[in-house]
């Protein structure tokens, strides 16, 4: 696992607030910065060679109705301001083009980044990166934020960058955003720093409802993973994210597999094991704040009877969390559930209470 090497930002930015106003250009949505008027910077990525793109630093370039098919090799240097700003909206990206990345930074100035978004993109399915970023090698890579936000990306694609490393190579930041729920199969992300769903992030966090299904996919070497309030993201039996932290302010869904070393369940947040009766393995010391819930649903016909949460290790501040337990199919009885059966919604290694409350949601009969 990887050396932590991120911004953890507190619990309030991943909380919905309106931070951004959305304009539209044509039809072209686009989130409107404060003026970003920057000195330029001297950096470049002349290491790379020609053909590339290169962007002034400091500067917001929005393009419109692009069709990327070939690697364009893209420098967007770190600014003297708060950022560098590329956003490509209403475009398509086929199965042979792929953005890739060059950020050269300046040591004094760790905490800008440069930053590209994409809106309303159509990235076709394939067998390699869309988006990826590559390590300068003669000069300090910057700080980098790629935002997908209501872009549908086809089966088999994937997003690779450089590992952060804490001397010369500073983190990537993935945020996921989208007003309507989209599905992403064998979609494969490594080595981003962070990784949020239902959030974007150009200048200032803003949590914003989204709704995502991963299957078949895989995030991987990442030091924080978040679910940002109000959104949901759901994982398939075949789909894992592997990460140090995980921060759950939404709710997480399905059968997947979640690899950790913490687990935290924020204030409102769910977890919602199963799809129909299914079981979510998270593999990580897991923490239930206030104000937290597991939803399980319950069948006593099932093979097996209730959705459960399955984790390898200790689960503390369990008596913070509400179950609520749920019939798993229409036309269930009272006489269905016998008195005295029992229902596992929850197994790990060990729990610091033994008291959670328990409420019987509104689709279980009378009992």
């Amino acid at each position: 696992m990887e050396t932590k090497d991120r911004v953890q930002a507190s619990v309030a930015p991943y909380v919905d607030r309106a931070l951004f106003t959305k304009l539209t250009l044509g039809a072209l949505a686009y989130f409107l910065l404060p003026g970003i008027a920057q000195a330029q910077s001297s950096q470049s990525c002349a290491e790379v060679g020609a053909p590339r793109q290169e962007y002034t630093a400091g500067t917001e370039t929005i393009l419109s109705g692009q069709t990327i098919s070939s690697t364009v090799k893209t420098c967007l240097p770190i600014p003297n301001g708060p950022i560098t700003a590329l956003l490509i909206g209403n475009s398509t990206i086929t199965p042979s083009g792929e953005i890739e990345l060059y950020v050269p930074g300046q040591s004094q100035n760790p905490d800008r980044a440069s930053v590209l978004t994409l809106l309303n993109v159509d990235v076709a399915a394939g067998s390699g990166d869309f988006v990826s970023r590559e390590a300068l090698t003669t000069q300090i890579n910057g700080r980098l934020r790629v935002n997908i936000v209501g872009t549908s990306i086809g089966s088999g694609r994937s997003m690779t960058f450089a590992p952060a490393n804490g001397s010369d190579v500073d983190p990537t930041e993935v945020f996921f955003q989208s007003d309507t729920p989209l599905t992403y199969d064998n979609l494969t992300v490594t080595n981003a720093t962070e990784i949020a769903f239902g959030v974007i992030n150009i200048q200032t966090r803003s949590a914003q409802a989204s709704d995502f299904t991963l299957t078949n996919s895989s995030m991987s070497a990442t030091s924080n993973m978040v679910i940002g309030a109000g959104s949901t993201l759901r994982l398939d039996a075949s789909s894992s994210l592997t990460t140090v932290d995980f921060d759950n302010f939404g709710t997480l869904a399905g059968n997947g597999t979640v690899n950790a070393f913490n687990f935290n369940v924020r204030n409102g947040a769910v977890l919602s094991p199963g799809s129909s009766i299914g079981t979510l393995n998270i593999n990580s010391a897991i923490s239930f704040a206030a104000g937290s819930t597991i939803l399980s649903e319950v069948d006593p016909a099932a093979a097996q009877k209730a959705d459960l949460v399955s984790s390898t290790d200790a689960v503390t501040g369990i008596n913070n969390a509400t179950i609520q337990v749920e019939a798993a199919r229409p036309g269930l009885t009272a006489q269905d559930y016998a008195a005295g059966n029992d229902y596992t919604v929850f197994q790990a290694s060990s729990f610091d209470g033994n008291s959670p409350t328990l409420v019987a949601g509104g689709s279980l009969p009378a009992l």
